[in-house]
Formats: structure tokens, C-alpha cells, sequence
């Protein structure tokens, strides 16, 4: 079952901050460009590269809707960290403990691993009927009583 990045227009305002971040750098090298007739080349490099990130980065916000966040299958599950870096796989076997809860107002469900390491799912990026699926899937799949914990008085429990 693939869960994708929530509807919202969070992603949309995060593509517009990036653009705009983008325009004002661009801005940062015609208006020397324009009005000295002179660009140090330091400051074209850093500009340019700034231009760049920036429409990178507004891009794949507006594409991040379209992408799988959570890739569940028998065994395993896939977590979506970044496009440069590989999902996180998680084995069910390797879980210690999941708890669903609110950090610093942030609704999560922390994936507590055997060896230790913990790997965040945020639930504000599904939308509530994959939140629900994917809690309900999490306590039918984890095998011991009381692996699958949760503090979060809400619908999705």
C-alpha cells in the first residue's frame, strides 16, 4: 500500500517562498548588473547558485503531493526522507515500539528500532484516512501486545 504526501497547500506556499527567494537573488545580480555595469564574480557563483537551489527546491515542493511518503509491504516499510537521500527501510521485526504522539505540537508516530535508532513519521503529511490506515495496519503487524503505543487523544486512534 503506498500512502502519498497529504493534499495541502503547505506544499504550494513552500514552492512560493522558494521562487520568491529565488526572484530576490536573481534581483541581487541584475540590479549591480544594470545600474555598475559590473558583477563581481563571487557574487554572480553565489546568486546563480542561489537562482538554482531555489527553483530546485520550489519545484519539488510543488511536485511533493504526487510522491509516495510511505510505502507499506509484508515484511517492511519504506519511509520518503528526501529526493537525495534513499527511503528509510523498516523490517516490522526490527521495531522495538511505535508511539503515536505530539512533540512540541507536531503530531508523530515515532518508530522506536531494536538497536536503538528511532525514525519520525510526520502525520501532518497524510492525509487522515492514510493516517488511520496506516496506525490500524501498524497495530495488526506488529506482533507483541503493546508494541503499537498512543497518547494522542484523537479520530485517527
Amino acid at each position: 500500500m503506498q500512502l502519498k504526501f497529504s493534499q495541502n497547500s503547505k506544499w504550494v506556499n513552500n514552492a512560493i517562498y522558494s521562487f520568491t527567494t529565488s526572484f530576490i537573488a536573481f534581483l541581487g545580480i541584475v540590479v549591480p548588473a544594470y545600474k555598475f555595469n559590473h558583477v563581481d564574480s563571487i557574487i554572480l557563483v553565489v546568486g546563480l547558485i542561489s537562482v538554482m537551489i531555489g527553483v530546485i527546491h520550489g519545484l519539488h515542493s510543488l511536485r511533493l503531493s504526487e510522491k509516495v511518503y510511505i510505502n507499506l509491504e509484508d515484511e517492511r516499510m519504506y519511509i520518503y526522507r528526501t529526493t537525495i537521500l534513499p527511503k528509510k527501510e523498516v523490517c516490522y521485526q526490527d521495531i522495538n515500539f511505535c508511539l503515536h504522539t505530539h512533540v512540541h505540537d507536531v503530531e508523530l508516530i515515532i518508530v522506536r528500532l531494536l538497536d536503538g535508532r528511532e525514525v519520525d513519521i510526520q502525520c501532518k503529511w497524510l492525509e487522515d484516512y492514510d493516517l488511520k490506515y496506516l496506525i490500524d495496519f501498524l497495530k495488526k503487524n506488529l506482533q507483541k501486545e503493546g508494541q503499537f503505543r498512543s497518547n494522542v487523544a484523537s479520530n485517527n486512534v
